[in-house]
């Protein structure tokens, strides 16, 4: 239970200011850090979850500040995530993933895309994919050109678009690693 809202309430209530946008973006990828590393309790070995379904909805916002990532539901631990999928695609399209859209194996990176999308519509005051289907959304996230934050709204810093930029990459070998590479060392809890 957070005392709060999502960031889908926080979103609907206007533009984001940039410094908020990166507070928001260090903690969420600071908490899906934290899921990702998580280790085995007994053992030295990483185990490490892979959320799944990342969205607005599932980020909650307290009224102190704190960022909660919610809804581990569909969450897989990062061993079972490489077994490729049963054919049945899980998380909101709008979010998901190329990877998680071709049923293919996932890790941590999936879970980057996702908020590489939330990035670009808290910068942008508009979702990224759009359709009236969810094949029509899936379909622009695999194909549809991806504009820099900084084309459509101007005054977005640069050095945040390819921030952003960096987390949309569609081939996933060229997407920032993972969630500590995303800001530079020392950035509020952003695990190294």
């Amino acid at each position: 239970l957070v005392d709060g809202v999502n960031l889908d309430g926080l979103l609907d209530t206007g533009p984001l200011s940039f410094p908020l946008v990166i507070y928001l973006a260090i903690e969420i990828l600071s908490g899906l850090s934290y899921a990702h590393d998580l280790p085995v309790q007994a053992e030295d070995r990483v185990r490490g979850i892979v959320h799944r379904d990342m969205s607005p909805h599932n980020v909650l916002l307290s009224w102190e500040g704190a960022v909660k990532i919610s809804d581990f539901g569909i969450a897989k631990s990062r061993a079972t995530s490489n077994v490729p999928a049963s054919g049945t695609v899980k998380g909101k399209p709008a979010y998901l993933s190329p990877e998680q859209a071709n049923g293919k194996p996932l890790d941590g990176r999936s879970d980057l895309f996702s908020v590489g999308v939330m990035l670009w519509e808290m910068l942008c005051l508009r979702p990224l994919f759009r359709g009236a289907t969810p094949q029509e959304m899936i379909g622009q996230m695999l194909f549809a050109p991806i504009s820099s934050p900084s084309e459509v709204r101007p005054g977005v810093p640069e050095d945040l678009s390819r921030v952003v930029l960096g987390l949309l990459a569609r081939d996933r070998a060229q997407r920032t690693p993972n969630a500590a590479a995303t800001f530079p060392p020392g950035r509020a809890g952003v695990r190294q």
